[in-house]
């Protein structure tokens, strides 16, 4: 009986795809942690829509926008996404900090996170940004 428990456990921490379970459902709020030259001014959202997708929540002063990107874990602390040829993001599950490096000029910015527990958590925070900015501008 022992040996049948060991097993089944041993299973269970060694498959990664059950690894992506505790990320499924949850999502970030990502800001920048310093001031960087030419940066944006809003977070980047991101939500773990299942084991395998995730989407991106990108604001700008023009546009809002929603990519779907393939995510891995790496071990079970690092969470790497590829959003396209020319970035990536890295995510570190303990520190909740990001790192997006750009591929074609090698820039590396930092972010701190601000985990939520929903989709719709995050829809309100950027409705909140959405409203602040058309509060602010007028014309």
């Amino acid at each position: 009986m022992k040996k049948i428990l060991f097993t089944l456990l041993l299973v269970l921490f060694t498959v990664p795809s059950l690894a992506n379970a505790g990320v499924v459902g949850k999502g970030l709020k990502c800001e920048a942690e310093e001031d960087y030259i030419a940066d944006r001014n809003y977070p980047y959202f991101y939500y773990f829509k299942d084991k395998r997708l995730m989407e991106s929540f990108t604001i700008s002063d023009i546009v809002f926008e929603v990519e779907v990107s393939d995510y891995r874990l790496d071990g079970t602390d690092l969470i790497k996404i590829n959003h396209s040829s020319f970035r990536y993001t890295n995510i570190n599950r303990e520190t909740l900090r990001s790192r997006i490096v750009n591929r074609n000029t090698g820039q590396n910015n930092t972010y701190s996170c601000t985990l939520f527990n929903s989709r719709e958590t995050i829809i309100r925070e950027i409705g909140k940004i959405i409203n602040e900015g058309q509060n602010k501008n007028k014309f």
